[in-house]
Order: C-alpha cells, then sequence, then structure tokens
C-alpha cells in the first residue's frame, strides 16, 4: 500500500515499497498528463465506437493507463535522479487549461503493432507551452528536456495490426488540474505515480 510523503515544495508524493530503491528496475519513467474519471469514461466509450465502426480487434488500454506524455526521462533512473526530477517540477508555476482532442489516426508502428491515438491540432497549444515551461525548470535542474522538435501531444487508446485513418472527430476536452512523474511497470501493465503536483486554478 502506498503512504503518502512530503517532497521538497511537492504537494504530493507517493513512495511504494520495493520501488524506491535505485536501479530496482529498468522501468521508464516520465512526466505525463491524466484525464480525469469523467473524461476517461468519454474516451473509452469513444474508443468502444471506433472499434465497432473499423472491425478493430485490438484489445482497450486500462482506463488508469490513458495519460499525455510530456517528457520521458529514462528508464531505470536512481532515486537521486527522481528526487531532482521532483524538485524540479516542484517550482513550476502554471495555471489549469483545457485540451481537446479532435483527431484520431495511427502513430508509428507497422503491420501487427500500430497505436491508435487521439491528438488535435487548435486544442492544445496551452498544453505545449505548459510542456515548453516545464522543460525550462528541467533544464535549470541539470536534466535535459526532450526537444520540442517533432512533438505532437497525443494519448494511445489501443493497439492493433490495422488501425484507422486519419479523420476528424466530435472534440474530447478536458481541463487539466495537475501533472505527474510515472513510472511504467513494463510486463505489469501498470502505471506507478510516483508524484503529482497542482496547476493554479
Amino acid at each position: 500500500m502506498a503512504k503518502r510523503t512530503k517532497h521538497s515544495g511537492s504537494p504530493e508524493q507517493l513512495s511504494f515499497a520495493g520501488f524506491g530503491a535505485p536501479r530496482d528496475a529498468a522501468y521508464p519513467v516520465f512526466f505525463a498528463m491524466r484525464p480525469d474519471a469523467e473524461t476517461v469514461l468519454r474516451i473509452w466509450l469513444f474508443a468502444e465506437a471506433l472499434c465497432r465502426q473499423y472491425g478493430l480487434m485490438g484489445k482497450l488500454l486500462a482506463r488508469e493507463l490513458l495519460h499525455v506524455t510530456l517528457h520521458y526521462l529514462g528508464n531505470g533512473l536512481s532515486q537521486s535522479k527522481i528526487d531532482e526530477a521532483c524538485t524540479a517540477a516542484a517550482s513550476v508555476v502554471a495555471p489549469t487549461f483545457d485540451i481537446t482532442f479532435d483527431r484520431v489516426a495511427n502513430f508509428g508502428g507497422g503491420r501487427g503493432d500500430r497505436s491508435v491515438v487521439l491528438f488535435g491540432i487548435d486544442g492544445v497549444a496551452a498544453l505545449k507551452e505548459f510542456r515548453r515551461t516545464l522543460g525550462r525548470g528541467l533544464l535549470k535542474a541539470g536534466i535535459k528536456p526532450q526537444s520540442e522538435k517533432g512533438f505532437t501531444p497525443h494519448m494511445t487508446i489501443l493497439h492493433d495490426r490495422h488501425g484507422v485513418e486519419e479523420h476528424i472527430i466530435e472534440p474530447l476536452t478536458w481541463t487539466a488540474h495537475e501533472f505527474c512523474l510515472v513510472r511504467s511497470l513494463v510486463g505489469q501493465g501498470k502505471h506507478q505515480i510516483v508524484a503529482r503536483w497542482p496547476l493554479n486554478a
């Protein structure tokens, strides 16, 4: 069971027995934004309808895995590196903002390994700006963030061998109230929330 612990400037950090030790496993660690429960339900209903429409057989991602990646930090980070990232994140000050995804398409992968994703063009400007703000905070802490070049905010909803052609959908909009640091427990189909920080309403 997780227990709440304080972290320098961080309003909430979660500590999990067995996962806090340095190099416990080569799990990916990244900053992300996750939709609220109501939005997750809307996304799942949309995904189910999409599967029926296109005859997709791929398994939908578990609801707790739905997220938008902001910055990938690496695999198997030591606890000291994670602490540095948390300290940098705690220094970020940004307002809440809306995110709108109004398109669906395949991203990457060949036949048999295609990610079906939601993404947007006009409704993600604030998300991109927040990512830049977080990136500057990481850079000041000596953590090199990912480049802005080629960054397309998106959310993977399932994997399928065929996928779908890119097309416009009814907009899915939600308000981002927080961001978090995530450790992906590869092979277990789980995400561990290492810490989370609220945005200013």
